[in-house]
């Protein structure tokens, strides 16, 4: 799993979607320099979780991030399918800040977002 407060580089992303995931990434604004400044005005964060990230291991990677994902993945404003993954996004403020959730078809959403409520339930 990975966490971006910043625009990531095309090397962190998976290889197969990076152009798809990028022109998201920065659509509402413009181009790669206005999506870096607004990203950290408005807080603006990437969450990846990939094939081989087990459960435990989002979990204990979640660790101040817990409550937006869990935002993204009960109040989507929307959800594309790219390739293998679905990237989802959620804002978070009203600045219009947001979280972007890339996650990769392989895990079960339902189990994740029950998983991560249970976490913060217990304060995992």
């Amino acid at each position: 799993m990975k966490v971006f407060l910043t625009l990531p580089d095309k090397q962190d992303l998976p290889y197969s979607i990076v152009s798809e995931v990028l022109a998201h990434l920065m659509y509402p604004f413009g181009d790669e320099v206005a999506t870096q400044m607004a990203w950290r005005e408005l807080g603006c964060r990437l969450v990846i979780i990939d094939e081989y990230d087990t459960l435990e291991a989002v979990l204990v990677g979640l660790i101040d991030a817990k409550e937006q994902v869990l935002f993204a993945l009960e109040y989507p404003e929307y959800v594309d399918v790219i390739g293998d993954y679905c990237l989802s996004l959620a804002i978070t403020n009203d600045e219009g800040g947001g979280i972007y959730l890339l996650t990769h078809k392989s895990h079960n959403l339902e189990a994740l977002k029950e998983s991560i409520a249970n976490a913060k339930h217990l304060d995992i």
